[in-house]
């Protein structure tokens, strides 16, 4: 990649999305900044800018560049590149001494407004720094003001704000360290004369994702304003474990449009609220609100506070009535986004937890939140309207401490563009040729579909086999397809009697979208993507897929709060015995159409199993007098279920469901393998043999073992023969390839993120590819970087029409 050394600010162009980074900790490079895109096909820029020389960019507000020296914290400016301007704000003096504890900044309006302040908070303690902007003010100072008694009478035990961002010309934040809600508050700031008085107000409570995601200490908010949009984002992460980073697990994304907010009658319905909530205490006898410094930034017009009425209770009818109120104004404000379009964000989990957002780049760019990871090696892409996630290296000029940030202020025009990106966009151009059928003669070279070569019986022939979207994409082909495809009312059943033709010749990837109700099934071989609409289950954003085997899914249904088994594709659903405990890591032994099918569920302390066309109950098997270790993944060999436990070691139950059943660990040890990184461990069965697939962090290191029973251990092999596995996170099997070019390969849930095929290991060449048009493989890959997973539901299915 090419890189382009400056000493002013580089021309960018503003159809890509650049990240800064500002390599502070390494005193080589410490005047240095590098400005790259997230994709890394671009050329950076390496530059030294006399105007960033010794500073952090803190935020971007109005056009305007926050810094502050660094390391101390204590020197703040403002900068704008198109005017070269810079604001020097006065020296910052905490009598603490602790400007590390200094985090967010938020400037309320542009500076050529009079009431326009620079905001921060800190991380220590519940107050706000701010200074006015206009050095021409008598009060051109920093001021230190306690918010800690007005969060607490809106939010009860809130103690920091957090999250701060302009929109439409008004300031907010976000309290989230309370036990009962998180809020979006109002920073109404007046300035008058030499005197800026800042008074909180409640907005909202904060949107959330669906019941059953609930958050942890782990889960992270933002807020972030764009004109007179505010937007809130909320991130789950799957569960931590040792020496592995947080991974985002779902992303939900929410906007209020500003202008449509009626504020008069807000504060009239949140004024009673307020005045309720002051006398709704938490059980808290020693919080922070009886210091004599948050005593003083008492509201005048309120009560004293030595004579407060009783408590009330939060069961108590006032309280319901202001909190559904309450409610029922955030329901209105807040809208799901389901598509980004042309806007991204960026956020950091390595450094600072900023997030930046730009409303427009280049169409095929937009739709993202870019997270990057908090090791700062990786950037998980988030595309709002697929619910996908794609993993990428961090571009090669930052480091790993690098700050960074996605610049957020206006660049140069399209006709400004530097000379090697205008090149870049030709070149890529050149390489990919459009052809054109029209009427018109403006030089566009001309190409007929071979289709039309076709006679017309044939084409009807090849008409009645294509199902679904592939039907309806090839009757928009042309007029002869058009003609040769009539127009079809598509049913699930008139889908199944097509889709019964075909003969798959391996199991396909299934993706459930409760949001929009589709059910896409994608071929790993032939690349091609069925899709069912309006199926009676799965609908639901609480569903939870546990297993998948023989063509059947085993799930939970949230709404029935019951086990169903489901085929997707004939719609055939049984309900399973009610079990009064909830069940983990599910598998079963055969389809529920088999006398033989068991199902098998796990709780901390015992095992359940059920005869599905034998018994009406769950029963209890015990493993004695220790608990369970985590189990994470579970599998059927015969008559004997596999166990993977959380911490790596393998189990096994014997003859499961019979009276001499036994427990115990599998006597071999777990290999350690090559990979110096977190394994996970997926036991199956294949040809008479037992076994054990382990997958690195990031997807690198794949290794087979099988077990060697008469010595107890694991021995490696290169090899699955004509076998090939498929792997995804509820389920996976290993099947005997119905053809060569499937044999020896282990398939994962993902997808390659610029062609979009599946992807799976080669034992044959140790790499990843996908297929390509004329099924070889392509594309190879070292890792699960540059590959796409989705966050819907998703498993492996083998399809059956029984």
């Amino acid at each position: 990649m090419e890189q382009i050394s400056s000493d002013r600010f580089p021309p960018l162009s503003s159809k890509y999305p650049w990240l800064i980074a500002q390599n502070i900790q390494d005193d080589e490079k410490q005047d240095q900044f590098f400005f790259c895109t997230i994709d890394n096909e671009l050329p950076h820029y390496r530059c030294r800018i006399p105007e960033l020389l010794g500073k952090r960019i803190r935020g971007f507000f109005h056009g305007w560049v926050i810094l502050s020296n660094h390391p101390y914290n204590n020197i703040w400016s403002l900068w704008n590149h198109v005017t070269s301007k810079i604001i020097s704000l006065p020296t910052l003096v905490l009598e603490d001494g602790e400007y590390e504890s200094i985090h967010q900044c938020c400037l309320s309006a542009p500076p050529v407004d009079p009431s326009s302040i620079l905001l921060l908070t800190t991380t220590n303690k519940s107050t706000f720094l701010f200074c006015p902007v206009d050095s021409k003010r008598e009060d051109f100072r920093w001021t230190e003001m306690s918010y800690a008694q007005q969060l607490k009478r809106l939010t009860s035990n809130g103690k920091l704000l957090v999250s701060l961002t302009c929109c439409n010309g008004k300031v907010y934040a976000l309290s989230t360290d309370g036990t009962f809600e998180d809020f979006v508050i109002h920073l109404d700031i007046v300035v008058k004369y030499n005197e800026v008085v800042i008074n909180l107000m409640l907005f909202s409570i904060c949107p959330s994702g669906p019941v059953d995601s609930y958050r942890t200490e782990r889960d992270i908010q933002y807020l972030k304003g764009s004109s007179t949009e505010l937007f809130y984002i909320e991130m789950t992460f799957w569960e931590e474990t040792e020496h592995t980073e947080n991974k985002p697990s779902d992303v939900y994304l929410y906007k209020a449009d500003t202008t449509c907010i009626n504020w008069e009658e807000r504060e009239l319905c949140f004024k009673d609220w307020d005045i309720t909530n002051k006398n709704i205490r938490c059980d808290d006898s020693s919080s922070e609100d009886s210091s004599s410094e948050d005593s003083s930034s008492e509201d005048p017009s309120s009560e004293d506070s030595n004579t407060r009425s009783d408590d009330l209770d939060r069961g108590s009818e006032i309280w319901k009535t202001y909190y559904k109120k309450k409610m029922d104004m955030s329901i209105e404000v807040w809208k799901v986004i389901d598509d980004l379009k042309d806007g991204i964000f960026y956020m950091d989990l390595a450094r600072d937890y900023s997030v930046f957002y730009s409303p427009v780049v280049a169409s095929e760019l937009g739709g993202y939140l870019h997270i990057r990871g908090e090791m700062g090696k990786t950037i998980y892409s988030y595309n709002v309207k697929d619910n996908t996630i794609s993993l990428s290296c961090i571009p090669s000029p930052m480091l790993p401490t690098s700050h960074v940030s996605m610049w957020e202020c206006r660049l140069e025009d399209d006709h400004e563009e530097a000379k090697c990106i205008v090149d870049y966009k030709e070149k890529m151009e050149n390489n990919n040729h459009i052809f054109l059928r029209s009427g018109s003669n403006s030089g566009i070279e001309f190409k007929n579909s071979h289709l039309l070569n076709i006679p017309f019986d044939l084409l009807k022939m090849i008409m009645e086999l294509c199902v679904g979207v592939e039907y309806m994409n090839f009757r928009a082909t042309c007029k002869q397809c058009l003609l040769a495809a009539p127009l079809i009312k598509w049913s699930n059943e008139t889908s199944l009697r097509r889709l019964q033709t075909h003969s798959p010749v391996s199991p396909w990837l299934m993706v459930v979208d409760t949001r929009r109700g589709i059910i896409t099934f994608t071929d790993p071989l032939l690349g091609d993507n069925y899709y069912l609409k309006n199926s009676k289950v799965l609908c639901d954003e609480h569903d939870r897929l546990c297993y998948s085997r023989f063509g059947w899914l085993l799930f939970w249904k949230g709404d029935l709060n019951s086990l169903v088994f489901f085929n997707p594709l004939t719609n055939d659903l049984r309900d399973l015995p009610l079990t009064l405990h909830d069940l983990e890591s599910l598998c079963f032994s055969a389809p529920p159409t088999s006398l033989d099918c068991m199902v098998v569920g796990f709780t901390t302390e015992c095992v359940y199993i059920l005869h599905v066309n034998q018994d009406e109950t769950w029963r209890e098997l015990r493993s004695g007098t220790d608990p369970l270790p985590p189990v994470c993944f579970s599998d059927f060999y015969g008559r004997n279920v596999y166990i993977s436990c959380e911490r790596g070691e393998l189990c096994v139950i014997n003859n499961i469901g019979e009276k001499g059943h036994s427990w115990g660990p599998v006597e071999a040890e777990a290999p350690k393998g090559s990979s110096r990184s977190t394994k996970q461990y997926f036991i199956t069965n294949c040809d008479q043999h037992t076994l054990l697939v382990t997958v690195g962090e990031f997807g690198e290191a794949v290794e087979v073992f099988k077990l060697n029973d008469s010595e107890e251990k694991w021995e490696k092999i290169d090899s699955l023969g004509k076998h090939t596995v498929y792997i995804c996170g509820t389920a996976w099997f290993c099947i005997e390839a119905k053809e060569p070019k499937m044999e020896n390969k282990i398939f994962f849930p993902r997808l390659h993120t610029k062609n979009k095929r599946v992807v799976f290991y080669s034992l044959d060449t140790c790499r990843y590819h996908t297929f390509d048009a004329q099924n070889f493989p392509k594309e190879r890959l070292e890792d699960s970087f540059g590959t796409t997973h989705h966050l819907s539901l998703n498993v492996w299915i083998e399809p059956s029409w029984s």
